[in-house]
């Protein structure tokens, strides 16, 4: 799993706050380009606003979404657009006359003009003074006004679900991702969502905490040459969530990567990969290859347990793919490395 990958499963909710933020900035750019053009109409006398008249050489009813007539007209490069509303009944063809004056450009808009004073065939079917009673400026001030609130909403909440103190583990990721191969209904995925959204502070442990950790401790045995835990099955909430993790942390030492099959899972097609380097340990669930059977290991696999780390440096995932390699080679050819 690639880091925004683990981005996503871990933090879907501040992801979705920052989506919804990064489209407010859409609002918080039109919302002041609009005030500034409709405000500069709205003061202004008709005589000095922009105007150009001629033959229309193309005009397009509204289609589909778009609500706008667009004209084009003989000798000018540039588009212009009224709503369908403020000329409604009125039948435009091609080499009618008209005279229009009109607003700047939106930068983002291109050659793309409203139409603020419509003379059609000499004969006014859409104003200023209409205009000025349809566009108040003081609109597009409320719009700023409620998109910067909702633009700061979303990026406060989104930091405050960012960086919370809730545990992450990969036991979730591990279910919600491979819910298939586990062979679990929707229903028991829900039931594992729900074990693991709570807060530290709203689960509570039912025994000591070491009874806890040696119960866990308890299901690491050994067959076949290969060390092996049931523990997922007993984990009952986040807390049991970290200690679960935290036992079987404590089973590496200091630049020692080890491996321990996942019981829950009879083909042995899943494991731990256990890591630790600098004092930091790693505990990654990971799948084989549906294919290949095999894990498959690249530069973006290693993270810490303890996610107030610092992210692994370039030296630390040299040394862990090292770690895999010698792995491979003395121990089980069981890893796929990407490079």
């Amino acid at each position: 799993m690639n880091k925004f990958e683990n981005y996503l499963v871990n933090n879907t909710a501040s992801f979705i706050c920052f989506l919804f933020a990064a489209i407010t900035i859409f609002f918080l750019i039109l919302f002041p380009c609009d005030y500034y053009n409709y405000n500069k109409v709205y003061n202004s006398n008709l005589s000095e606003l922009n105007y150009i008249e001629g033959e229309i050489i193309e005009v397009q009813p509204p289609k589909g979404k778009s609500s706008n007539y667009d004209f084009y007209i003989k000798g000018c490069d540039k588009e212009f657009y009224i709503h369908e509303k403020e000329v409604k009944g009125t039948e435009f063809n091609e080499g009618d006359y008209i005279k229009i004056h009109y607003a700047d450009k939106v930068f983002f808009r291109g050659e793309y003009y409203r139409i603020i004073n419509f003379d059609y065939n000499g004969k006014i079917i859409y104003g200023l003074e209409q205009f000025k009673e349809d566009y108040n400026p003081n609109a597009y001030i409320i719009g700023i006004v409620v998109s910067s609130l909702v633009f700061i909403g979303l990026i406060v909440v989104g930091l405050i679900l960012l960086f919370k103190n809730k545990p992450v583990n990969d036991v979730t990721k591990f279910v919600l991702l491979h819910k298939d191969k586990y062979g679990l209904t929707d229903k028991q995925v829900e039931e594992v969502i729900k074990q693991f959204e709570f807060s530290p502070k709203e689960t509570k442990l039912d025994k000591p905490k070491e009874e806890i950790y040696k119960l866990f401790k308890d299901t690491i045995y050994v067959k076949n040459n290969r060390t092996y835990t049931s523990g997922l099955e007993l984990v009952e909430n986040d807390k049991y969530g970290e200690i679960f993790f935290d036992v079987l942390a404590d089973t590496v030492s200091e630049n020692e990567l080890k491996v321990i099959y996942d019981d829950c899972v009879k083909d042995d097609g899943a494991i731990y990969l256990l890591y630790q380097i600098n004092n930091k340990k790693a505990v990654i669930n990971i799948y084989d290859d549906e294919v290949t059977k095999l894990f498959n290991i690249d530069e973006s696999t290693l993270y810490f347990l303890n996610t107030e780390k610092s992210e692994p440096t370039k030296k630390e995932i040299d040394e862990f793919l090292i770690q895999v390699e010698y792995y491979n080679k003395y121990e089980e050819n069981i890893f796929f490395i990407k490079k």
